[in-house]
């Protein structure tokens, strides 16, 4: 799903009033339907409803929803915050509809116009939308401060009121909203972690934007659905053998590092490599072949892996990091690996933190590998403190465009950059997945569907979504305190079903097949 911003959002308004021969208050009255249906769907029609409109487009919006809900029975009051002196042509119509419908607007002209709102209720804040570019001040902040204040849930229609959609907001008043109702696709701003306080949950309203537009306008930033990466799934042959699926190399784990070591190669085993070797020091050997007995392991060093494995150009594919720890063996070992290994490559961790001691190892990086750092490991790569998420995101692609990598930085909702530019949110995982070892987990994973043929890039995108995927089906059983990176091991198995059940839901199950 693309992420477009506020100019873009704005021509494909104004493109859809063409190619569907409307206006634009007819597209308003689309939006605002599609809210309304929502509201049926979710919220207690019972409750007294709150509409705080701006005098600009946002408020149009929430002009025409109050005067349907008011339509079909709703109680609502609208309140219609006259920060400025001028509203919108659209708002401006909305207002003349709600007093022709024999409904009221009350005018907040000051602070002391403000209800005082007692009992429950629903606020539904459409105050300001994604075309804000400016501080907010005057009785526009003081009317979002008021609203924070009311211990009633809101409802923000697009985006919270006061949030810039494209970059990090100031420090000035924004609405802590509980839903936010974002129109046909997500912000940027919903990915940024500095502005988790003010959007607790988000969904998506169709409204009614032409698909044709859609489909033409570009843009580098996108949503990464389950739907999406089931078009990237590929089958096994019914014939196929282990080969066929791949021999991958893992090289991981040191002394007190075992479990970095295991973790990558269960989960390797639980998505679908064919064949897996993993190398270890001796230290390690023992319990990694009993942890995982469907591997093979290598013995390279004793405590800490200090040399390449002597046919590593005969593996499919290879991963290397997690648990490896930082010694002079390890600087040796990494570029040594690099020398060797031609084809593109999994690189987590420790071998991460190598290459960011020495630069020159960059350009030795086989082209369109996958690197997975979280976000310390990435601001030791280029060598950078980010003072916000932007520059760290902006920076992330730059690195991914420089080296001709595949750049996934792990953490809430991970940002996958590609060589070309894109940038991917991921829409799977959950905060019960910040523990540790569910990195080594991920690593795993990427390197299986390397080792099966998938691009990297495919790999990537389906890998990182696989891996939240299974954290959000192990939190149907676990808690966030209580999820462990074992338990995404345990529910990758599911997750793949999941993702491939994807639009067959309609299908005849098993038992009815037997009934024929």
């Amino acid at each position: 799903m693309k992420i477009f911003n506020t100019a873009q959002m704005i021509a494909l308004e104004k493109q859809t009033t063409i190619l569907e021969s409307i206006n634009s208050l007819d597209l308003i009255e689309k939006t605002a339907t599609a809210i309304k249906n929502w509201v049926d769907a979710n919220l207690n029609p019972q409750l007294p409803y709150y509409i705080f409109c701006g005098t600009g487009d946002n408020g149009a919006d929430g002009l025409a929803l109050a005067r349907i809900l008011i339509k079909d029975g709703y109680e609502v009051e609208v309140y219609l915050i006259k920060f400025s002196t001028e509203l919108s042509s659209d708002c401006a119509s909305n207002e003349k509809r709600i007093w022709e419908s024999g409904a009221e607007i009350n005018y907040v002209n000051a602070k002391s116009d403000l209800p005082m709102l007692v009992g429950k209720g629903v606020i539904i804040d459409a105050i300001f939308g994604v075309g804000l570019n400016r501080e907010v001040t005057g009785l526009a902040g003081e009317t979002i401060e008021y609203i924070n204040k009311k211990d009633l849930p809101i409802v923000s229609l697009d985006i919270p009121s006061g949030m810039l959609s494209d970059t990090i907001s100031d420090d000035w008043p924004i609405i802590m909203s509980d839903v936010v109702l974002s129109y046909q696709f997500p912000k940027l701003c919903f990915f940024l972690p500095e502005n988790e306080d003010y959007i607790d949950n988000w969904t998506i309203l169709d409204t009614g934007l032409s698909y044709d537009s859609i489909d033409k306008i570009t843009t580098k930033y996108n949503y990464l659905l389950n739907i999406e990466t089931n078009m990237l799934l590929t089958d096994t042959p019914k014939f196929a053998h282990k080969g066929d699926n791949g021999h991958g190399l893992l090289i991981a784990g040191s002394k007190g590092m075992t479990g970095a070591s295991i973790l990558s190669a269960r989960a390797a085993m639980r998505s679908g490599i064919g064949k897996l070797s993993i190398a270890v020091p001796d230290r390690n050997y023992a319990i990694v072949q009993m942890s995982v007995p469907e591997a093979m392991c290598l013995v390279q060093g004793e405590v800490y892996i200090n040399r390449v494995p002597d046919n590593i150009e005969n593996f499919d594919f290879v991963a290397i990091g997690p648990g490896l720890g930082l010694t002079k063996e390890t600087e040796k070992l990494v570029a040594d690996v690099l020398k060797k290994v031609q084809q593109p490559m999994v690189i987590d961790a420790d071998a991460l933190n190598t290459i960011a001691k020495n630069t020159k190892l960059f350009s030795k990086i086989p082209k369109f590998s996958i690197l997975t750092p979280h976000i310390g490991e990435f601001e030791r790569l280029v060598n950078k403190k980010f003072e916000n998420s932007i520059e760290r995101i902006d920076a992330l692609q730059a690195f991914a465009i420089e080296n001709q990598v595949v750049m996934v930085l792990k953490g809430a909702h991970s940002a996958i950059a590609l060589p070309n530019g894109e940038i991917y949110f991921n829409s799977t995982g959950n905060p019960g997945m910040a523990t540790a070892g569910t990195g080594d987990v991920l690593t795993g994973v990427l390197l299986a569907l390397l080792a099966q043929g998938y691009h990297s890039i495919d790999a990537a995108l389906l890998g990182v979504n696989l891996h939240g995927l299974a954290g959000d089906l192990a939190m149907e059983e676990q808690s966030t305190e209580s999820l462990i990176a074992s338990d995404v091991i345990e529910n990758l198995g599911k997750a793949f079903r999941v993702l491939r059940n994807i639009g067959k839901e309609d299908e005849l199950k098993e038992e009815d097949l037997e009934e024929l």
